[in-house]
């Protein structure tokens, strides 16, 4: 018998793997051929199929493949030794092999914020006082590693947290081990010669845990009143 993949220890627990495992009959010389009748099994003997070889005169060896299915369950119940149990022409039981080792559990952390980086991403530099101008705020979320993933809930400001500049909350969705994601925000308004805007961006988060980001204050001062 042989198997593959011949060990799990580089598998995580709950990966999809097929494997399979390789029968390989032998036959004496000058033998006369005919059928092989047999049984074989993937959970260490518990269950079987039934199936058939044609052996043709004087073959000394012939090859079966079956295979075992699934997700790697974390108890390492699965996948079982496989073996063969042949009937006729006689009566002869292969050894039970299966892949050594065990896959590796990774553990859930609690889904959460850890962090919250706010940048502005243009400057003021070279537009002219009163002239219609957009600041883009690019918000990064750190998220605490293997987490299940889940919703950021946030508001945001442009205006250093004096008032929110969304009228609702936002409502981010973060994927199953994902460790950042982002979130695009503008103020677009009239330079003012006094450059007291656009402000400074901020983002409150308050679900799944309450975090203030860093300031993301836009850079350059607009020219001329």
């Amino acid at each position: 018998m042989e198997v593959n993949p011949a060990s799990l220890s580089s598998y995580t627990c709950g990966t999809n793997v097929t494997v399979t495992y390789t029968a390989t009959f032998n036959f004496p010389a000058n033998n006369a051929g005919g059928p092989v009748s047999f049984q074989y099994t993937t959970d260490n003997g518990r269950g079987d199929s039934q199936d058939v070889v044609t052996v043709q005169p004087g073959q000394t060896s012939a090859h079966y493949k079956f295979t075992w299915s699934g997700n790697l369950p974390a108890d390492h119940t699965q996948p079982l030794p496989g073996g063969v149990m042949v009937t006729t022409p006689n009566q002869i039981n292969s050894p039970l092999l299966g892949p050594s080792g065990s896959c590796t559990t990774t553990a859930t952390a609690a889904f959460q914020v850890t962090s919250v980086t706010v940048k502005a991403t243009k400057s003021v530099d070279g537009h002219a006082c009163g002239s219609t101008f957009t600041e883009k705020y690019v918000a990064t979320f750190t998220i605490a590693a293997n987490s299940p993933g889940g919703v950021i809930t946030f508001n945001y400001s442009t205006n250093n947290g004096q008032s929110n500049s969304n009228v609702l909350p936002i409502n981010l969705q973060v994927g199953a081990s994902e460790t950042t994601a982002t979130y695009t925000f503008n103020w677009t308004g009239t330079l003012p010669a006094d450059h007291t805007a656009p402000g400074v961006g901020v983002v409150v988060v308050t679900s799944p845990n309450q975090v203030t980001s860093t300031g993301g204050t836009p850079t350059g001062t607009c020219t001329g009143a």
